[in-house]
């Protein structure tokens, strides 16, 4: 029997980073426990678009601050009925291809994985986030391990909890833990360097106390209490330090390799009977229906005509049939704006594509 893979996040005005997090993560993990600390921006639509059941929990916290915090995330992980587990910010991603894979072949004996951690640092702040592309795909400068830049691990464990020791989970009582060399946590805490990202680091400030500020240093929360300029700064100075060319390294070229077949072996599968145009433009179709979650068949009508057909069916669950519809909407907006060249129909309970190859469209 398999265990189930838990994920818990934290969001607070996170829209800028959700939709690659949930893309990268559904695919990862059965469950997910979302804790909303008060977002007024449309993280939350966001959520119910790209993972319609997974949880979202509002938080009973109004500040962060470390003890209230803890015992907070304590709660939501005694909530959970088994299997492995796993508390993350939205910045973190599990680095590796096929984590159940990687969990199943641990022995019984084995309680907990630290995860270490990969800090990236954007080489290019000027070159924006591609949204159809995974994003720990698209960047690939940083540091691998401990450092000023990220100082700890992330532990996924299967026990009711995490056996904490001391404040901020970055330590444990837990037995039979041991550190993975060949599976990471890829943290975006100085990546990508764009405006929005910038906003979104320096928002932290409003969710602390007078008091919190006053006595926190800058190994804690110092990184958000500053201004854009400061913060700039350091940034610029961590980038001379420890921006590196990851792919140099053996491990980390492998899992990036690995990862990157791996969202290809879900998508299309190239067919020689079509033309190279329509092959091309089905991989990027279905590689985005199966990032946010959309079961899909082909049919090619007429091999001759050089045309196709994408049947899209969506879950009819009443409970989540909104959600269904919102991202029945987003799906063939984004279709309509990618490919204007392609015929799209949809109804309520389907969406049908019919792409020909362009020198036979009319």
């Amino acid at each position: 029997m398999k265990e189930k893979l838990t994920i818990i996040g934290t969001f607070y005005n996170e829209e800028y980073l959700l939709p690659y997090w949930l893309k990268h993560h559904t695919r990862l993990f059965d469950h997910g426990i979302l804790i909303n600390w008060g977002s007024t921006d449309n993280s939350v639509e966001i959520i119910k678009r790209y993972a319609p059941h997974w949880e979202i929990r509002d938080s009973g916290t109004k500040h962060f601050h470390r003890g209230p915090v803890d015992a907070e995330m304590l709660k939501h992980e005694l909530s959970i009925d088994g299997g492995w587990q796993i508390q993350t910010n939205i910045t973190e991603f599990i680095f590796h291809p096929d984590l159940r894979g990687y969990l199943s072949a641990l022995t019984p004996q084995v309680n907990g994985v630290w995860l270490p951690p990969i800090s990236l640092i954007d080489e290019d702040p000027q070159n924006p986030l591609n949204p159809e592309l995974p994003i720990v795909l698209q960047k690939h400068f940083g540091v691998i391990g401990k450092n000023e830049v990220r100082p700890t691990n992330k532990l996924i464990h299967r026990k009711r909890h995490g056996e904490w020791k001391g404040e901020g989970h970055h330590d444990t009582y837990m037995q039979n833990v041991f550190t993975a060399g060949d599976i990471y946590i890829v943290h975006f805490g100085w990546c990508p360097w764009r405006m929005e990202f910038i906003k979104r680091k320096l928002q932290v400030q409003d969710k602390l106390t007078k008091e919190y500020k006053e006595t926190v240093g800058e190994a804690e929360m110092g990184y958000h209490i500053t201004t854009p300029e400061i913060l700039d700064e350091k940034f610029k100075d961590i980038r001379d330090k420890y921006c590196n060319n990851l792919l140099f390294n053996p491990i980390y070229k492998y899992l990036y390799r690995e990862i990157e077949k791996s969202y290809n072996d879900n998508s299309y599968i190239f067919n020689p009977f079509l033309s190279e145009n329509i092959n091309y433009n089905l991989q990027r179709i279905s590689s985005y229906l199966k990032s946010v979650g959309v079961d899909y068949f082909l049919v090619t009508k007429d091999q001759n005509k050089q045309e196709c057909n994408i049947n899209v069916n969506l879950p009819q669950d009443k409970n989540i049939i909104k959600s269904i519809m919102e991202m029945n909407f987003t799906i063939f907006s984004w279709l309509k704006l990618q490919f204007p060249q392609f015929k799209f129909v949809m109804s309520d309970k389907k969406l049908n594509i019919i792409i020909m190859d362009s020198d036979n469209f009319k």
